[in-house]
């Protein structure tokens, strides 16, 4: 959990003042939403993998009783649910990327150029 958190929460460098390059104050923000994202989309992938594994195999062993076939069922379809919601999720941020013309939405870049 620490080192998740370390990746979420990294520092940015300092700004020294002298050179003038310091960074906007919602870079870290846009930095931190975007290692947000892109943490939680592939563990969520990941816990929906699990929640289909773990569904079939309620199904598998339910050995007909009507009550474990139909928690089975749920179990599944609310994975299924979960990956189309996730997939939809990706391709709605790609399409924002490819709309607007930004390579890779998640790599915010909030700065002033002319300051």
């Amino acid at each position: 959990m620490l080192s998740v958190l370390s990746i979420v929460f990294a520092q940015t460098p300092e700004c020294d003042g002298a050179a003038g390059d310091c960074a906007h104050p919602l870079f870290a923000f846009g930095d931190i939403f975007g290692r947000i994202i892109g943490i939680l989309i592939p563990v969520g992938g990941i816990v929906l993998f699990v929640m289909l594994i773990i569904g079939g195999f309620y199904f598998i062993t339910s050995s007909g009783d009507p009550r474990k076939v139909e928690g089975a069922k749920s179990t599944l379809t609310y994975a299924i649910a979960g990956i189309v919601i996730l997939a939809c999720a990706f391709l709605i941020i790609q399409i924002i990327a490819n709309f607007v013309g930004v390579p890779a939405i998640l790599n915010f870049n909030i700065y002033n150029e002319g300051v």
